[in-house]
């Protein structure tokens, strides 16, 4: 016959296994782990669409703006040509030096335009990424991922077993996320 003192022992020791098993394997699980397809997150993301909305305004603004000093100084050439027979060589040397000051002035702001533009992408872009990096991280410790993968052109990832993407699931949250907002970029 089991005395009282026995059973105990035993549960208690039952229990102790059980307490060291669970935390085995915890120590030895298998890391929670997904990827997300960069490209078609970055596309997909509502900012990223209001971004390049705003980007392609301001450029095409700026744009226009060239355009226009552009068209000043071509009107100017063709007068200086239509002109040329009729202006003695004094006016015909400073119409050449205006002219040449002006293409200058027009290539100088041409090359800021362009810079511009550039740098407004750039910023534009960093900021959208920033965003879906904030949001990834978020949403990988609120779903308890260890990592989650980016996927891109170069190949970082070449192959992911479709049950691990998380793109379109992450990409529905981001841009509920966005239209809640109300501090969009």
């Amino acid at each position: 016959m089991v005395n009282k003192s026995s059973i105990i022992s035993i549960t208690a020791l039952l229990c102790s296994l059980l307490a060291l098993a669970v935390g085995v394997f915890q120590t030895y699980k298998r890391p929670k782990l997904g990827y997300v397809k960069s490209k078609e997150l970055f596309e997909g993301y509502l900012g990223t669409k209001e971004a390049k909305s705003r980007y392609s305004k301001n450029s095409e603004l700026m744009a226009a703006n060239a355009d226009t000093l552009a068209q000043q100084f071509n009107r100017t050439l063709a007068d200086f040509n239509a002109n040329y027979n009729k202006l003695n060589a004094k006016e015909r040397e400073e119409k050449k030096r205006l002219l040449s000051y002006q293409k200058q002035n027009l290539d100088k702001y041409n090359e800021t335009v362009e810079a511009k533009i550039q740098e407004e992408d750039q910023k534009l872009t960093q900021g959208v990424l920033n965003q879906v990096n904030t949001f990834i991280t978020e949403y990988g410790k609120r779903n308890g991922y260890s990592i989650i993968f980016g996927t891109n052109l170069t190949g970082n990832i070449i192959y992911g077993d479709e049950a691990h993407d998380l793109t379109t699931e992450v990409l529905k949250e981001l841009n509920v996320q966005y239209k809640s907002s109300p501090n969009k970029q």
